[in-house]
C-alpha cells in the first residue's frame, strides 16, 4: 500500500500501474470530471479507446490508478449525483484516482514528459 498512515482512512489506498481492466473506470473518472465540469460533449473518446491505447509492446500513454483496497467514502455531499451517475463510488477495489502520462520530444525543447491527474 502506498501513502499509509497506519489505521487512518489512507490506510486504505493502493497506487499501482493500470491494466487492461482499468480502461473502463479510467473513461468513467474521465467522463466523471467532464459531467462535473459540464463538458460531456467535449469527452470523444470511450473505454476501448484506453484499452487499445494503453497495451501492447509501444503503448501510447501509461497510467497509475489510485485503489481502494477496503471501504472508504471519499465523496461530499455535492459530488454524490455526479459519482453516481458517472460510476467512480468508492467500494472495495474501486479506481478513484489516477495519474495519466506519455513521453514525447519537441525540435525546440528535446525530451519532455506529460502528466494529467484526476
Amino acid at each position: 500500500s502506498c501513502c499509509s498512515d497506519g489505521d487512518g482512512p489512507l490506510s486504505s489506498l493502493k497506487l499501482r500501474r493500470a491494466e487492461e481492466k482499468d480502461s473502463e473506470p479510467i473513461f468513467n473518472l474521465v467522463r466523471g470530471l467532464a459531467l462535473y465540469e459540464k463538458a460531456l460533449d467535449e469527452v470523444h473518446v470511450d473505454e476501448r479507446v484506453y484499452q487499445l491505447d494503453g497495451g501492447g509492446d509501444n503503448p501510447m500513454y501509461h497510467c497509475i490508478v489510485l485503489e481502494v483496497e477496503g471501504d472508504l467514502d471519499t465523496r461530499g455531499d455535492a459530488d454524490a449525483d455526479v459519482d453516481d451517475e458517472a460510476g467512480t463510488g468508492a467500494g472495495a477495489g474501486a479506481v478513484v484516482g489516477m495519474g495519466f502520462f506519455y513521453f514525447g520530444c519537441s525540435m525546440i525543447g528535446g525530451r519532455f514528459l506529460y502528466l494529467e491527474d484526476l
